[in-house]
């Protein structure tokens, strides 16, 4: 049963997941879904990265919307 759960995760929203479950599973301690839904996973959060500060100008320039000549 977990291991189609983790797949419904994987394809849909975890919060409808949640709600589709019977109350018995929704518990953390049955160890059916995880307390937490997916998140993103960005590498170049990590300060350690050599990539890091590159990557922070990137999306510095998304979110300040610079236009291409800049």
């Amino acid at each position: 049963m977990r291991r189609a759960v983790e797949f419904e995760i994987r394809l849909s929203y975890y919060d409808r997941i949640l709600k589709t479950l019977p109350e018995a599973m929704q518990a953390p301690e049955v160890l059916i879904i995880p307390e937490q839904g997916p998140g993103p996973y960005f590498e170049y959060d990590d300060t350690t990265n050599p990539h890091h500060e590159a990557a922070q100008g990137v999306l510095n320039l998304f979110r300040g919307r610079v236009k291409a000549e800049d």
